[in-house]
C-alpha cells in the first residue's frame, strides 16, 4: 500500500507538470488526427486548450507523488476530461432553450432543441461523450465505476440546473446542484487517483470529500465572479449565468435571507426575461448577498482543504496549491491549461489569506 510519506524521486511538483504537458498531447490527439474533420480547426483547438486543467491535476497528482503515473493515470484523467467537455457542450445548449410549457410533448420539445445553431453542440457534445466512454471500457473495474457515477451525477446536476422550473431552489437544493454539476467530476477525479496511486480507502474517501467541497465552493466562486464587473480582468458583462435562466448563488441567499429586492427577485425568476437582467444584477449587487456568499464559498472550501489536510504532506500540500489558484485567478479557467504557463503558478501564494488564517488558528 502507498503511503505516499517517502516520495518518488524528483519533485512532485515537476512530475505533475511534464504529466500535465503528457495528457494535453494525448487529449488532442485522441480528438484532433491529421486529415479529419477537425484537423486545423481553431475553435476546437482553443476549446481544448482554454481553462485551467483541474479535473486532471487532481487525477494525475497522486501518482505524480507516488511515481506510478501509467497509462491507467492517464486514461481515468482523459475519461474523465473528455466528459467534462461534452458537458460544457451541452451545457450551452441547455442554457439557450426554450422549454414548451407541455414538457410531455416530445416532438416539441426537440424541435426546440434541433436547429441550425444547436446541432454542431448536439453532435460534437456527443462526439466527446463516445470518446470518454471509449476510454471508460478500457480502465480497470473499480476505476471505470468510479468516472461512471461521475458522469451520470455531472449530468443529472446540468440538467437541474439549466431547466429549473420550480422557483429558486433553496441553499440546500443549489448545493446539491453545485455537487454534481460541479463537484462530481473532481470527487471523481480525486479519487480515480488515490486508486491508481494505491492509497488507503480512507484516503480515497477523504479526496472525494475534498473534490465535493471544492466543487461547490467553485460553483458559488463563479456565481459572484459573474456579478463583479468592476473587476476589468473579467473581461465579460455581468449576469450571464442569469442570461441564461439558471439561478446562481447570490440570487439563491437573497431570498433565504429576505435581502432587499427580494420580491422582485422572485418575480423575475417566475418569467425570466433577458433584458431585465441588468435591473436584476443592479439589485444582486447592491443588497449585499455576494458577501455573504463569500462566506459560504470559505466555509464549503475550508472544509474541502480539512479533509485534504488527513491526508500526508505531500499530496495535501500539492493539491492545496493546485485547488485554491481559481480563487485568486479568476481567469484561470481561460489561460492556464497549458503546462508552460502552469509553471508560473507554482510562484503564488495559493491559499487565501482568510483561510491561511483559520487553519494556522
Amino acid at each position: 500500500m502507498t503511503t505516499l510519506t517517502a516520495p518518488a524521486p524528483g519533485l512532485p511538483r515537476e512530475r505533475l507538470i511534464a504529466a500535465l504537458d503528457s495528457f494535453h498531447r494525448r487529449l488532442n490527439r485522441s480528438l484532433v488526427r491529421r486529415g479529419d474533420v477537425f484537423d486545423g480547426n481553431r475553435a476546437v483547438a482553443a476549446f481544448l486548450n482554454g481553462s485551467y486543467p483541474l479535473r486532471p491535476l487532481l487525477a494525475l497528482a497522486p501518482a505524480a507523488v507516488a511515481g506510478n503515473l501509467g497509462r491507467t493515470a492517464f486514461d481515468s484523467a482523459l475519461a474523465i476530461e473528455l466528459s467534462h467537455l461534452a458537458g460544457e457542450y451541452h451545457s450551452e445548449l441547455l442554457q439557450g432553450l426554450t422549454v414548451p410549457p407541455d414538457m410531455e410533448d416530445g416532438e416539441a420539445t426537440l424541435r426546440s432543441i434541433r436547429n441550425a445553431e444547436t446541432e454542431p453542440l448536439i453532435m460534437f457534445g456527443d462526439f466527446l461523450a463516445v470518446k470518454s466512454s471509449r476510454r471508460v471500457v478500457s480502465l480497470p473495474k473499480k476505476i471505470s465505476r468510479i468516472v461512471a457515477e461521475a458522469f451520470a451525477d455531472q449530468y443529472e446536476g446540468l440538467l437541474l440546473g439549466s431547466l429549473w422550473n420550480k422557483g429558486i431552489p433553496t441553499i440546500q437544493e443549489y448545493e446539491e446542484i453545485a455537487r454534481r454539476r460541479q463537484g462530481a467530476l473532481l470527487a471523481g477525479s480525486a479519487r480515480c487517483g488515490a486508486v491508481v496511486a494505491g492509497l488507503s480507502e480512507a484516503s480515497a474517501n477523504d479526496l472525494f470529500e475534498f473534490g465535493e467541497r471544492l466543487g461547490i465552493a467553485l460553483d458559488i466562486w463563479t456565481g459572484v465572479l459573474d456579478l463583479r464587473i468592476d473587476e476589468p480582468e473579467l473581461e465579460r458583462p455581468a449576469g450571464q449565468i442569469l442570461m441564461t435562466a439558471t439561478a446562481c448563488y447570490p440570487l439563491v441567499i437573497s431570498v433565504a435571507n429576505d435581502l432587499p429586492g427580494r420580491r422582485r427577485l422572485e418575480q423575475w425568476a417566475a418569467a425570466p426575461a433577458a433584458a431585465e437582467v441588468p435591473e436584476i444584477v443592479a439589485i444582486l449587487q447592491g443588497n449585499g448577498a455576494p458577501e455573504k456568499a463569500l462566506d459560504h464559498m470559505q466555509a464549503h472550501l475550508q472544509l474541502s482543504l480539512d479533509a485534504l489536510r488527513r491526508l500526508p504532506e505531500p499530496l495535501a500540500d500539492l493539491l492545496e496549491e493546485v485547488a485554491t489558484f481559481p480563487f485568486q485567478n479568476p481567469n484561470s479557467w481561460r489561460h492556464l491549461r497549458r503546462a508552460r504557463p502552469l509553471r508560473q503558478f507554482w510562484r503564488f501564494k495559493f491559499l487565501l489569506g482568510a483561510i491561511t488564517r483559520a487553519r494556522r488558528n
